[in-house]
């Protein structure tokens, strides 16, 4: 398949590359008190990442997204509150996707990460004519689930050069900010930054190390454990 091809319909998972770089992302934020965290172990290992956020916690918190683009990190969209875009009806993934805040400037490349990694062809075509590249991963520490810290350190381990790692800041629980802990996370992530010979940066930096990887992505979640989850229709949206 022709790589223009690929790109449009792919998601970018790793960046091939001689250079001793990978790309830390973090989903579901902002959070008053774990981003924070995670903001502040960066700042000592000098690592740069990319923060995929949601536009109710943005508007909660929009003070921890100017620290994070401030301290030179990088943005990126994970849609309104963490709806499963194949799941939606056109017009709620419109909403989920067309939210605008002042505190996320407006740059390129534009970055977009599916919730839950569901993605299928119409959210893909909705994503393409708004000129989102897609960005999902290929080593997950799947930290989402009661891992302990010395379990999620040995995720981190299995980075190499031009990886794209995924990590939350928080778990969104649908507009509560008290729930789940991000300790394990936020020591493991602190032990690894410590140990590795390799540099975090940030997704657009990561591109301009080598070459892209973009591969067909086809995902949708389990309904019945989706329904199982709290409603999202209660934060309401921009005006």
């Amino acid at each position: 398949m022709p790589a223009a091809v690929t790109r449009r319909i792919g998601a970018l998972t790793r960046v091939e590359t001689d250079s001793p770089v990978f790309a830390l992302t973090f989903d579901d934020g902002p959070h008053p008190e774990w981003t924070a965290q995670v903001l502040d172990v960066l700042a000592r290992h000098r690592a740069r990442a990319t923060f995929f956020v949601l536009g109710a916690m943005v508007d909660r918190h929009p003070d921890i997204v100017e620290r994070i683009v401030a301290e030179g990190h990088a943005l990126g969209v994970h849609s309104w509150s963490h709806a499963s875009l194949p799941t939606v009806t056109a017009r709620e993934r419109r909403r989920q996707l067309d939210w605008r805040h002042p505190a996320v400037p407006d740059r390129r490349p534009r970055l977009f990460r599916p919730p839950f990694g569901d993605l299928d062809w119409p959210t893909r075509i909705a994503l393409a004519r708004r000129g989102f590249l897609v960005v999902t991963w290929n080593v997950s520490t799947t930290d989402w689930e009661p891992r302990s810290a010395d379990e999620l350190l040995e995720s981190l381990r299995g980075v190499g050069p031009g990886a794209v790692v995924l990590l939350h800041d928080q778990l969104f629980a649908w507009g509560r900010d008290d729930l789940p802990d991000r300790g394990p996370m936020l020591a493991a992530l602190e032990r690894f930054l410590e140990e590795t010979s390799l540099r975090s940066v940030t997704v657009p930096e990561l591109l301009s190390r080598g070459r892209a990887v973009f591969q067909p992505w086809q995902k949708s979640s389990e309904p019945g454990w989706l329904r199982a989850l709290r409603s999202h229709a209660d934060l309401g949206y921009p005006h």
